[in-house]
Parts: structure tokens; sequence; C-alpha cells
């Protein structure tokens, strides 16, 4: 794999440990395949010197021991590895990552289970286009679980959670309007779709 891209060396200094020289580039303007053609190399790049990165990190250790392992991990590696990797082990360890681009990489996994997908929708740290995407995935609609879950997050959108109350079928609603914590635009609009 090749690409040829124009820039400039913005900025250059020393290995602190006197092992080399390290250069920051800055790139022109990049078109969106010159673009993805780059994150792909850079990827093999990282794995390439980062083997078995989740090896040393066990998946029922304490959430903060685990961040700690994750944190060690450059960003990129660890979306190209939420976005695709098969091991539900790996899963289970990312679902954990606190960075809302892991969690989104993650959701996107066409490997994701749906009890996966329930554990993932329990953490602060997604956003709410990733609410919005898995609402919009194929694979979760019709699910009422899913629904309810994303309907109840804390940081869902009033107008995705109010679209998806009428997907809910009445005894999912009057499941949900039991939930302690629920946002009074939502309660308020679950009582009227169950009278």
């Amino acid at each position: 794999l090749q690409v040829e891209l124009s820039g400039r060396v913005a900025r250059v200094s020393e290995d602190k440990s006197g092992d080399g020289t390290a250069l920051a580039l800055e790139f022109a303007s990049l078109s969106e395949d010159k673009k993805q053609e780059l994150e792909t190399i850079l990827h093999r790049v990282i794995e390439g010197h980062s083997p078995a990165l989740l090896s040393g990190i066990e998946p029922d250790a304490p959430v903060a021991t685990i961040r700690k392992g994750l944190d060690k991990i450059t960003l990129p590696h660890r979306i190209s590895l939420a976005s695709r990797t098969n091991s539900t082990r790996e899963r289970e360890i990312l679902r954990n990552d606190s960075h809302p681009q892991v969690l989104e990489a993650l959701a996107r996994n066409p490997n994701l289970l749906e009890p996966e997908l329930h554990a993932l929708l329990k953490s602060i740290h997604i956003l709410p286009r990733t609410l919005e995407q898995i609402a919009a995935d194929t694979r979760w609609q019709g699910r009422p679980g899913v629904l309810m879950e994303i309907i109840s997050h804390i940081r869902a959108p009033l107008p995705l959670a109010e679209r998806l109350l009428t997907q809910l079928p009445r005894p999912e609603r009057m499941q949900l309007i039991r939930k302690p914590g629920l946002n009074s635009t939502i309660l308020n609009r679950l009582r009227q779709l169950t009278r």
C-alpha cells in the first residue's frame, strides 16, 4: 500500500532516549480517499509495532486498571481495533474505554452482539451522535430493549428519544415509565402515549 502526499515538516525533536529523531508532519489538504489511505497505512504501522496490545489487560479487572492499560495504546489503534475486532474478549475490554471515538467505533463493529450493545449503552461517555447511529443501525431496529436503553440514556438527544418512543411497544412503555431518572419531557410524552 502506498500513498503520495504533499506537506511539510512542522516540527523536529530529538527522542529523549537518544534513539532517534521525531518528526511532526503537516499535510496539505487531503481528499477523502487520500485520507483513508493514510489512516490505513498508519494503522498498519501502529499495529506492526504494538503486537498483542490488549493481551496484558484482563476484562474482569477494575475499570480504572483497564483504562490505565488502554491509555498506553494510541487512540487511532484503539479506534481501529474497536471497529473491526471479532474477539469478544477485546470488545469487552474496549467497552470500558472512556474515549467517545472508541465507543463509537465499537458501536459500528459488525461483530458486536446485542448483550454487548446493552453493556455499551450503559457508558456515560457515549456521544449523542453514537446513540443516533445505533438507533439507525438495522441490526438493532425493532429491539425494544435497545430502544429503551437509548431513550433513557442521559445523552440521548430529545428528538431521537421522542421518535423512538413511538416505536416502543406498550408493555415496554409501561416498563420505561417506572424507570428512575428519566428526562421529564420523555416522561410526560410516555404518559400521553400510555393513556
